[in-house]
């Protein structure tokens, strides 16, 4: 397994003749599926799910609120209002592997108290885990503020603050051995090296690898017309040759969801990546996930990161970091070698996303086995994403822009802006029917500078 502290870093863009071979390894793709608990067989008898003690929290009025619980090692959690029916559309939460998941919930106006219930799911095991939530300004003994902060799993690493000197003169190689990640070019894409700057001048903790597959599904881009989306918003910039981009990385302010739809279920997927556009069956993508639910007269959100390589990785893989609402994330996709050294023909997908805002990172990689890396497209995108094989709601996330969105062209050796890409294609999110009748615009994607994309939401469906 790659140690964690090999990381992203200086990503050189040289051939893969001239790296040295990483020995340690790499990553082993954890393929769990988790979609639930598990159906009864004829050859099998199910353990009957037990109850824990009731957990009770006050949160504040008219405010999202983190609440970060204990459940059971990579368990999928299902949320859902007490006593609501299993056959209710629920919100399902990704626990690590220490067992920790982070809530965000937000009362309605009129909302004094609500219950809810997290039925867990991991290893055959099953457990609820009932909520008691009062709305209060005031926290008691009995009902006191829930814990806010996901406390940093055994195995991670913290990585002290680069001094202004470090940040100018150490060479590329000497970061990626330290561990820190990718460093931008300061005169190509200022807006870049400022947000890696911040990052890296203070302690970084760095996540150990760790995946749990999910019930989310993202598709390649699954039609021809542009007016007609079902699934992509943003940017493509279609290269006239296979193996025009290898590396790719975006900025962005993680979208607050505004509302949640009554009696549904929404989703929505910011990410940056490589290929998956039309004819192009290989995608490498990384971002963040942002879902909600309203139960118990409660607005439940779910910020995950994670990330995605098709057709190796037939899911969205959760990384174990939770954004908050307005933080800070940095993504970075690139094609690498095992060591993590981009170069034109690597045998690995390589994914880096941090959380500049609260100081941590994940960093994973991915072995590319039989799957062709195509290298045509790069992309910049707001996703309706799929799930049990629908689309569904796209969640309201009112507006978000995608900043120091640049790919890394092979064959000129140069970062270029989005907005320079050859070929460029604006996407904008249309329902096409695939949730109810219409063909409203869910969602769609302007430029805002040559280096940032407006995005903003439109409807549900």
């Amino acid at each position: 397994m790659k140690t964690a502290n090999a990381n992203t870093s200086s990503r050189r863009h040289s051939s893969a003749a001239a790296l040295q071979k990483n020995a340690c390894g790499l990553l082993v793709l954890t393929t769990l599926l988790l979609y639930g608990l598990a159906v009864p067989t004829a050859a099998q008898t199910i353990p009957a799910m037990r109850v824990a003690p009731e957990k009770g929290f006050t949160i504040a009025p008219g405010v999202s609120t983190p609440i970060v619980l204990r459940t059971m090692s990579d368990a999928a959690c299902d949320l859902r209002a007490e006593g609501a029916s299993d056959e209710i559309p629920a919100l399902r939460f990704y626990a690590n592997g220490e067992g920790y998941i982070k809530i965000h919930a937000r009362p309605d106006e009129e909302t004094l108290e609500s219950r809810v219930r997290l039925d867990c799911a991991a290893s055959g095991n099953s457990i609820r885990y009932p909520l008691h939530l009062v709305v209060s300004s005031s926290p008691t003994e009995d009902m006191p503020a829930p814990r806010s902060e996901m406390p940093a799993p055994r195995g991670s690493q913290v990585l002290r603050s680069l001094t202004e000197d470090e940040t100018r003169l150490l060479s590329d190689e000497e970061l990626q051995n330290r561990g820190y990640p990718f460093r931008p070019e300061a005169a190509t894409d200022p807006e870049a090296y400022a947000s890696w700057l911040l990052f890296v001048s203070r302690p970084i903790t760095l996540l150990p690898p760790h995946l749990v597959s999910t019930n989310i599904f993202h598709h390649p881009y699954v039609q021809a017309g542009v007016t007609t989306s079902y699934n992509w918003s943003g940017y493509v910039g279609n290269g006239p040759n296979k193996r025009t981009y290898d590396d790719i990385t975006g900025t962005y302010t993680q979208p607050e969801l505004v509302a949640c739809s009554t009696n549904n279920t929404t989703y929505s997927a910011f990410w940056d990546g490589l290929d998956g556009y039309i004819g192009l069956s290989d995608l490498v993508q990384a971002g963040t996930e942002a879902d909600c639910t309203n139960s118990g007269g409660t607005n439940f959100f779910n910020y995950q990161a994670w990330e995605e390589l098709l057709p190796n990785q037939p899911t969205e893989q959760n990384l174990g970091i939770s954004p908050n609402p307005a933080d800070e994330m940095n993504v970075h996709v690139w094609i690498g070698d095992s060591s993590g050294h981009v170069t034109q023909n690597g045998a690995y997908a390589w994914f880096y996303v941090g959380d500049v805002t609260q100081s941590n990172a994940a960093e994973v990689s991915v072995p590319l086995g039989t799957t062709y890396f195509v290298g045509k497209t790069a992309e910049w995108i707001m996703e309706r994403p799929s799930v049990s094989g629908g689309f569904p709601l796209l969640s309201d996330y009112s507006y978000a822009y995608m900043n120091a969105a640049a790919a890394y062209k092979f064959s000129t050796n140069k970062w270029l802006n989005y907005s320079k890409l050859s070929k460029l294609v604006q996407l904008w999110i249309y329902n096409g029917s695939k949730h109810g009748s219409d063909n409203n615009l869910l969602s769609g994607a302007t430029e805002n500078t040559a280096s940032s994309i407006y995005f903003q939401w439109h409807h549900y469906h």
